[in-house]
């Protein structure tokens, strides 16, 4: 169950777990299905027996890095266990994530999402946060004009919104490193280790492993070992070589020579093997400090990143106090120690010498660098709240880049101007939908409740006439406008709705054993439920094509029915689309608080048909009244 918002914004401190886990668990299962995240073993790369890999193949793991979908995958389980960003209020039901496609699309373009159309953000975490940020909108203007304060700012204050975007940048290029901390697969084999670390085994091995110093008295001891072997190897290669041709000279006859010429080559052929398993070891261990080395710079600019990120946005007020996951990162930048010693220390160490440096070389400090990986396994768990600041603050900046983005372009979008009174008001200027985009949105005017407009809006018409699109394009308005305060419009103007109602493309559950037709008269009913229990909540809800799963003069009657019935509740707004002809006629009823809306169609004189994708007030009489017309329509765009 997907859990949302109190009035007192996101959750800080006392944070229920089961409520963080639902809420990152049902938008991150929704992402993943987004991203076609299907796991198929035929096309792993095979798996080398453990008998026949070597050092070499082992050592080449330790430079595989995680998917983009597995790091998504790896922070949405993170942040489950860890996160703050929770919800106290349920303003969205699971299944309307998915039928007003604010996750994920529909099966033939699961990508066609309000997150995927306005996402911006540099960072996995960013996507992260910006969908589970949507997912949850907020019911408090206060939390609301916050948010809308801290964009404006960034709007007008490039210089710091560039800065910060370079931050986050710099996030995004370490990101790989860090996740790999959690990556199976690019950990030290056994074998490895033991080339580096003392046996796990041993008394004190803990801190042996941890102490920089120890770790470099053990590279330097084998640096000269390898040193000695090197100047020494030759020398005694050449003389076995020498005294085995000088033996052989000596010998009094062939089998003598033979057997001295076979022993010489046999002690000559060993000091070579030696030589070579020495050279091939001093080859992999510098491989993986290389690339130990590179992981932990990467994490070392990545924490440096997390500290400029926290000044900057600490001393600006409007940041601030519209960042509401900053306190993620207090004791992680200021005061670690609070977190845990090993994390103090670990920070210490990667602000040594030697993670300045581009690449690790033969006199590098290999003691910092081993013992900061050592360090890294114990406290990595401790990056996920800062992590999550991160993405809440990268999420920001991918408004703002998409309000900068859409500047110049057809149809852009405003700042949402809340106003509280009495009955619900919806009104919009040029609104339009970012699934199909700016440069392809017909941008539409439509007003429902207030003082003097009627609170529901019938849709009529065919299919493909843009009915759906708007009535989602009005949804993601409201949703945009309770996260970030802005909306896909010129202008846009309401009151606060608390929940969202949906009934869109209502499908069998068999596991309920519930038939299509069953499960669509289960949705309206718990609609009316919700409305009955809450009647004084401002609500919206959008209606798509009721009843669809039974037979046409049954659907005429139910949709009229449930079309009045929502009607009684003055603090709901409805948006209905429907091709039935008894339901249109409730704008003509006395006190019916419904109105017409249809789009307009255009025949040609050569029988071509053209849809305008124009909201015109009224309904679509010609759909009702003129079957040749809309046969023709039918057969035109039934595909």
């Amino acid at each position: 169950m997907l859990l949302l918002l109190s009035s007192q914004a996101w959750a800080i401190s006392g944070v229920d777990e089961a409520l963080s886990n639902s809420l990152y668990q049902t938008v991150g299962d929704l992402v993943l299905k987004s991203e076609d995240y299907i796991v198929k073993p035929s096309n792993a790369p095979p798996a080398l027996d453990p008998k026949k890999e070597t050092l070499k193949d082992k050592a080449a793991k330790f430079l595989v890095t995680l998917s983009p979908i597995r790091q998504k995958e790896l922070l949405f389980n993170l942040f489950s266990k860890n996160g703050k960003l929770t919800a106290t209020e349920k303003s969205l039901e699971d299944y309307s994530l998915q039928e007003l496609n604010l996750i994920i699309g529909s099966d033939l373009s699961r990508k066609m999402s309000l997150y995927q159309s306005i996402d911006r953000t540099e960072t996995t975490a960013g996507s992260a946060l910006l969908s589970t940020m949507l997912s949850a909108p907020i019911s408090d203007v206060a939390v609301i004009q916050k948010r809308q304060r801290l964009i404006k700012f960034l709007l007008d204050n490039e210089n710091i919104f560039d800065y910060l975007n370079s931050l986050i940048k710099e996030v995004k290029e370490g990101q790989d490193s860090l996740f790999n901390c959690w990556n199976s697969e690019a950990e030290l084999d056994e074998n490895l280790r033991n080339l580096f670390y003392s046996p796990k085994e041993l008394i004190g091995a803990s801190f042996f492993n941890k102490s920089p110093k120890k770790l470099q008295l053990d590279r330097m001891k084998l640096l000269a070992v390898w040193g000695i072997k090197a100047v020494t190897f030759p020398p005694i290669i050449l003389g076995s070589i020498s005294a085995t041709i000088g033996f052989m000279y000596t010998a009094q006859n062939a089998g003598a020579r033979f057997g001295i010429g076979c022993i010489g080559s046999l002690y000559t052929g060993l000091f070579i093997y030696s030589e070579k398993v020495m050279l091939d070891q001093a080859r992999i261990m510098n491989s993986v400090l290389r690339n130990m080395h590179k992981r932990l710079k990467d994490i070392s600019a990545i924490i440096k990143s997390f500290d400029a990120i926290f000044s900057v946005i600490r001393d600006r007020k409007e940041m601030y106090e519209g960042c509401s996951l900053l306190d993620n990162m207090t004791n992680f930048v200021l005061d670690p120690k609070t977190i845990s010693n090993d994390l103090e220390y670990l920070k210490n160490l990667l602000n040594k010498s030697v993670f300045e440096q581009e690449k690790f070389g033969l006199f590098s400090h290999a003691g910092n660098v081993l013992a900061a990986h050592e360090y890294i396994n114990e406290v990595r768990d401790a990056f996920s709240l800062p992590l999550e600041a991160i993405g809440e603050i990268d999420a920001y900046l991918s408004i703002v880049k998409l309000i900068k983005e859409h500047e110049h372009k057809p149809s852009g979008f405003c700042f949402v101007n809340f106003v509280a009174q009495d009955k619900p008001l919806m009104q919009l200027r040029g609104a339009w939908s970012t699934l199909v985009g700016a440069e392809n949105a017909k941008p539409a005017n439509i007003t429902l409740g207030g003082n003097d407009n009627q609170n529901n809006a019938m849709f009529t018409g065919p299919n493909g006439s843009g009915k759906s699109i708007l009535m989602k394009a009005v949804v993601t308005c409201d949703i945009l406008g309770r996260t970030f305060g802005i909306a896909p419009a010129k202008t846009a103007k309401m009151t606060l709705f608390k929940k969202v109602y949906t009934y869109v493309n209502v499908q069998e559950n068999p596991r309920l054993g519930q038939s299509t037709f069953m499960a669509q008269k289960a949705r309206g009913q718990d609609i009316l439920n919700k409305l009955e229990m809450n009647p004084n909540e401002n609500v919206l809800i959008i209606i798509d094509e009721p009843y669809s799963g039974t037979v046409p003069d049954a659907i005429d009657t139910l949709t009229y029915k449930l079309a009045s019935k929502i009607a009684k509740y003055p603090n709901a707004i409805c948006l209905l689309a429907t091709h039935s002809k008894k339901p249109a006629g409730l704008a003509d009823e006395k006190d019916s608080n419904f109105t017409n809306y249809h789009f307009k169609i255009v025949e040609h004189s050569d029988n071509s048909i053209e849809r305008t994708f124009e909201l015109m007030p009224g309904r679509c009489d010609w759909w009702y009244n003129d079957a040749a017309r809309r046969d023709r329509y039918i057969k035109l765009f039934s595909n």
